[in-house]
């Protein structure tokens, strides 16, 4: 899939409800086999997740309260702010080819931390902006 294909899956993710991840699965397995693609993927990536989490809320609210789990979420949360930036990076460097691009994101990320934004009136307003602008 071209990066630019998968750039547009995403934005359409972004913009429907649910998780990102299941959101592309499907998306992106739908363009690649047809409804039985788009189940299987969705159910590639819903599947783990779910089993983890379920193993994991076992164990969770027994061990919550120690200290070495309390010093592993702390450990964790900066790993997960690092993540969530390296995707962005990857994917703004797909997206956002021309000036206006880069002013649609320049506004948004202002008006998120400056005015806390919904994000719903930013992506219809970015897609009237793209309409206009592109």
């Amino acid at each position: 899939m071209a990066p630019e294909r998968f750039v547009d899956l995403i934005a359409i993710s972004q913009s429907t409800p649910g998780p990102i991840a299941i959101n592309m699965a499907t998306f992106v397995g739908y363009q690649v086999g047809g409804v039985p693609g788009s189940l299987v993927a969705t159910l590639a990536v819903a599947l783990p997740g779910m089993v983890l989490m379920m193993l994991f809320a076992l164990f969770f609210f027994h061990f919550y309260e120690r200290p070495v789990a309390q010093a592993m979420f702390r450990g964790l949360r900066p790993a997960v702010v690092g993540l969530i930036a390296a995707a962005a990076w990857q994917i703004g460097m797909v997206s956002i080819a021309s000036g206006q691009a880069l002013a649609i994101t320049a506004v948004c990320c202002v008006l998120i931390a400056k005015w806390k934004f919904h994000p719903i009136p930013l992506v219809v307003g970015s897609a009237i902006a793209g309409m206009l602008l592109f």
